[in-house]
């Protein structure tokens, strides 16, 4: 029950063009997984890895607070080395996907813990 409101959650993430209505996503977040694991390629710590840490942490803080203001637990968020591994493994299997989908897939696999604590 507690991943089919984090699912619920993430259904509202979808990106909406102006013929359909509102945009429900903004920024980073509509980027392709390539465009990220482009910016990874960069040399040293740059503006862009930056920004892309910093939307990601962003997203799954405010999904982890949607989380905590239904079930009053949060998830074990990952920090940034752990959080860049996650993403870049996955975009490199899903290279096309958008970046919120990566971040909400790693999301996902974090609050499991919340629906069976023995699972971290």
């Amino acid at each position: 029950m507690r991943l089919t409101l984090l699912a619920g959650l993430l259904a509202f993430t979808g990106i909406a063009s102006a013929d359909d209505g509102p945009a429900t996503m903004r920024g980073l977040g509509i980027a392709s997984c390539s465009q990220y694991l482009a910016v990874r390629k960069e040399q040293g710590i740059t503006p862009n890895k930056a920004t892309y840490n910093q939307w990601a942490q962003g997203f799954m803080t405010g999904l982890n607070v949607a989380l905590y203001m239904k079930l009053q637990k949060y998830a074990d968020l990952p920090d940034s080395d752990s959080m860049n591994h996650w993403l870049s493994a996955y975009c490199s299997a899903h290279p096309l996907k958008p970046f919120h989908e990566a971040v909400s897939d790693l999301m996902v696999e974090k609050s499991l813990s919340l629906e069976n604590p023995k699972a971290k």
